[in-house]
């Protein structure tokens, strides 16, 4: 966006929602302000009502990209905790596994039903035809991919 405005003498303002939208950082959204204000591009806000060429105008703006961020490190804290305590209980956190379905994907974590989906049984059977030594690596994967295995192998 910086290098269009710059490129662009036209554009003179742009308008967000709500100053928060701007930037996920206070500190970065005020430093982007100001370059904007340098090459005489105005920022405004459709929700919040500021006039950012006043010094009270431009403290309100200023405070309200500072709480944002503030707002946006405490649910950050939150989500990381949250995130912590399910790992310690054993929960799986990530995208599941290959050869796995999860029959409760749209639920919280702790609710997470996995089993073994067609993709899983292909595989175990690729694990014995390894340990009996009946096949190389090579063979092993043609075999699975001729008899269905999707090419994440």
């Amino acid at each position: 966006m910086m290098d269009y405005v710059r490129k662009n003498t036209k554009v003179d303002s742009i308008v967000v929602y709500s100053f928060d939208r701007f930037s996920r950082t206070g500190s970065n959204a005020i430093h982007l302000t100001e370059e904007l204000l340098k090459i005489g591009v105005r920022l405004h806000s459709v929700t919040q009502e500021s006039d950012a060429n006043t010094p009270s105008g431009k403290l309100q703006k200023d405070m309200i990209l500072l709480f944002s961020q503030f707002d946006n490190d405490l649910r950050r804290d939150k989500v990381i905790k949250g995130m912590i305590e399910n790992l310690r209980l054993g929960y799986w956190l990530g995208v599941t596994l290959f050869s796995y379905t999860n029959l409760n994907r749209k639920e919280k974590a702790k609710y997470h039903k996995y089993v073994i989906n067609k993709d899983g049984e292909l595989l175990k059977s690729a694990f014995k035809w390894k340990a009996e030594g009946k096949f190389s690596n090579v063979e092993i994967v043609k075999k699975l991919r001729r008899i269905g295995v999707k090419n994440r192998i």
